[in-house]
């Protein structure tokens, strides 16, 4: 209750500025912790009742598209502009092609883009208070087996293989661009001994093998989850 009740204040005195509280509660110590478990901190207060840790929160669906097309070079960054093509007499089955932010992306109720269906994006035909967020199997089984996925993956691992000349670097490179983190040892040494096993590769080969190493960081769940 003191803590709203100073949030009200502030809001007040700032001339009801959304902005700029949103700005105090962004820059804040309990909003920027991390999530990272101790044992110290977890015997005594394991519920994060004192906010010691950020809470694990799931992406929205839109930040998940943002983050793909983000990974692999793709998204178009531009500020504005028009959201639907002209010349469109129907919605039903527009192609969901767009390389912009999925902010600029038209919302068509009977043609909704399916990783925003499955990732439970606001349905357009309804009133969304609070979206739901669930963890279900076809979530998962749309990035194990998604064109769209594996082709933006493909495009990812063509970035790799041409801005690193070698594959300790491009490790190091696909877990930054797609976790947005250095991988573990652990994790370092399994993507290495992966890209090994099967001897020396033939590039078709190692740009597919590297297309199945991005997919399934794409699938992890450090890329759905902001730690």
């Amino acid at each position: 209750p003191e803590l709203l009740d100073y949030l009200a204040g502030q809001f007040i005195e700032q001339g009801w500025s959304t902005k700029t509280l949103v700005k105090e509660i962004v820059l804040s110590d309990a909003y920027r912790r991390q999530s990272r478990l101790t044992e110290e901190a977890m015997a005594v207060d394991p519920d994060n009742r004192l906010l010691w840790r950020m809470n694990r929160k799931r992406l929205e669906a839109e930040c998940l598209l943002d983050a793909v097309l983000a990974a692999s070079g793709e998204l178009d960054l531009a500020v504005s502009g028009k959201t639907v093509p002209e010349g469109l007499s129907a919605d039903y089955e527009f192609p969901q092609a767009s390389r912009r932010r999925a902010l600029y992306w038209p919302q068509f109720r009977n043609s909704r883009p399916e990783l925003l269906v499955l990732f439970d994006g606001a349905n357009p035909s309804l009133v969304s208070g609070r979206r739901n967020v669930s963890s279900v199997a076809p979530q998962a089984l749309y990035l194990m087996n998604s064109p769209w996925i594996i082709d933006q993956a493909r495009t990812t691992a063509d970035r790799l293989l041409q801005e690193e000349a070698a594959d300790a670097g491009r490790i190091d490179s696909a877990f930054r661009l797609v976790l947005g983190r250095d991988p573990t040892d652990d994790e370092a040494t399994a993507v290495a001994r992966y890209l090994t096993m099967d001897g020396e590769l033939s590039s078709a080969d190692r740009r597919e093998c590297w297309t199945q190493v991005i997919q399934s960081l794409f699938a992890s769940l450090d890329f759905r989850y902001l730690y």
